[in-house]
């Protein structure tokens, strides 16, 4: 779901959906990317039931009080002037990256 100022974007909308469809990613087929009928209205909404519950439960976030089983996002990184996109979950990374210390250590 895109929100905000970048998710108003079609470009943004239409870039990622094309990585989407062309990605080797195994579920990557599956991902549609929706756009919020008002996607700024969207992030001020979230900021006022923010101080909402902040109000109702003194000073407990929102976030605090909700917890996503898993996070996942994009991940790009330049290496050696290549781009290179890593849908992992954050778990996922995690691990590879304790993984990867380790073994340099």
């Amino acid at each position: 779901m895109l929100s905000g100022g970048l998710g108003s974007n079609a470009y943004v909308q239409n870039k990622l959906q094309e990585h989407f469809e062309t990605s080797r990613h195994p579920n990557a087929g599956q991902v549609t990317i929706l756009r919020a009928q008002e996607p700024q209205l969207v992030v001020v909404r979230g900021l006022l039931e923010e101080r909402k519950q902040k109000m109702r439960s003194g000073n407990l976030s929102v976030l605090a009080s909700r917890v996503a089983r898993a996070s996942y996002g994009v991940v790009i990184k330049e290496v050696n002037g290549q781009l290179t996109v890593d849908l992992r979950s954050t778990a996922e990374r995690r691990e590879v990256l304790v993984a990867e210390l380790s073994s340099a250590t």
